[in-house]
């Protein structure tokens, strides 16, 4: 007989632990947020946008029963993470790869009326709007066949950016934004659906209010690697409340998530402005042979093992040409590469086509983000498909 994925722990340790949670997040952590009561032993799935690491202690806090996340897997790593898994379910997923496995688990999660909720951009948001999402949810939606619970957060971006060392001292709100019965969903159109979906995440991040900081613009160098004033790639810098290029163009970045320049005003208000120019000069670049596109001093490359752990890491310098990715002394043909993807706010994993999985980590403020854009340019140039996707 198969185990249950939902434990007996798992409601009576909600029940204990979650009102001191919900206290430290509402006098602590700056979140505002209403609890909403489910009903017991009836499956749902919770839809949400994905803006910071803190919003899905604060999602499980806004209802009265336990709530399954679909995760990355190699966010359980380490004896706390684990301790916190055997206390509260998780279904992980691995990230960059299809996962069969995950989507059994979350049909047996729910058939046993169990609370599921994911994010359909997959990923945090890197200038505060609703990023891409895989129409593959639509499907999801429709097997699970339970309710949907739309929630949003708003303010997320502003109060722990994703490019941020720090919090900042603001308000994070987070409520239910609605709810289709399983009739509803059934009576629209996968485009309906989809649609819906994204109208139902979509926030405004830029009047929640005001995020103080006095390192405000620090690691912006995560998210942000061309100039629009010079056109020069790895130039920008970060300290303090501004950012800055060896050219002159400098901006304070304020409390309200707008740029201020000082010098070389280029007409972007907002982080999302300077990765919009980012992106219209990724999606009309064209490589020369052999010559080094982005490259970064000093990095560690990993190989994951079968069991989720990392091997002993290799250091060096890397780089990206039109061809290849060189890491740490190893060279990665892009055309074997199947896919590239971002974790948290500086670990890029590699996919290659034999399975295998690579982690790249830096001590330093490392932009996965240049490496990203560009693998998916390249990929466009070798296959001759168009997409208009980014990996964001």
């Amino acid at each position: 007989m198969r185990k249950r994925l939902i434990k007996r722990r798992y409601a009576p340790l909600h029940t204990l632990f979650i009102p001191l949670v919900r206290l430290y997040l509402r006098v602590f952590c700056g979140c505002r947020f209403e609890v909403t009561k489910l009903k017991a032993g009836q499956g749902c799935l919770i839809l949400a946008n994905h803006v910071n690491s803190l919003e899905p202690v604060m999602l499980e806090a806004s209802f009265n029963r336990p709530v399954c996340f679909l995760a990355q897997n190699g966010l359980f790593l380490g004896p706390l993470i684990r301790l916190l898994r055997h206390l509260t379910p998780f279904i992980s997923i691995d990230k960059g790869n299809v996962d069969a496995v995950a989507v059994m688990q979350c049909l047996r999660y729910i058939k046993e009326g169990g609370v599921l909720a994911t994010y359909p951009e997959g990923n945090l948001t890197y200038d505060g709007e609703l990023g891409y999402m895989n129409p593959s949810i639509v499907k999801m939606v429709r097997v699970l066949k339970v309710p949907v619970i739309y929630y949003t957060i708003r303010g997320g971006y502003g109060l722990d950016p994703r490019f941020g060392r720090s919090p900042r001292r603001g308000r994070m709100y987070g409520r239910v934004a609605g709810v289709r019965s399983v009739a509803e969903i059934a009576a629209m159109t996968d485009e309906e659906l989809f649609t819906d979906i994204r109208k139902m995440l979509t926030v405004d991040e830029f009047s929640a209010g005001l995020y103080r900081s006095k390192r405000s613009a620090e690691a912006l160098e995560r998210v942000l690697y061309r100039c629009p004033a010079c056109g020069r790639t790895e130039t920008i810098q970060s300290r303090g409340r501004y950012v800055s290029c060896v050219c002159g163009l400098c901006a304070e970045y304020r409390d309200d998530l707008t740029f201020g320049f000082v010098r070389g005003d280029c007409g972007l208000r907002y982080v999302r402005d300077w990765i919009y120019d980012e992106l219209e000069w990724v999606k009309s670049y064209v490589p020369d042979q052999d010559s080094v596109i982005f490259s970064d001093g000093q990095v560690k490359l990993e190989k994951r093992r079968s069991d989720m752990s990392y091997g002993e890491p290799e250091c060096g310098p890397m780089a990206m040409t039109g061809e290849h990715i060189s890491v740490c002394g190893r060279t990665f043909q892009l055309s074997r590469l199947s896919n590239m993807v971002q974790i948290k706010k500086q670990i890029l994993l590699l996919f290659t086509t034999e399975q295998e999985v690579y982690r790249i980590t830096s001590p330093k403020v490392f932009c996965a983000l240049k490496y990203i854009h560009m693998f998916h340019r390249l990929r466009q140039l070798r296959t001759g498909v168009y997409d208009n996707y980014f990996g964001m």
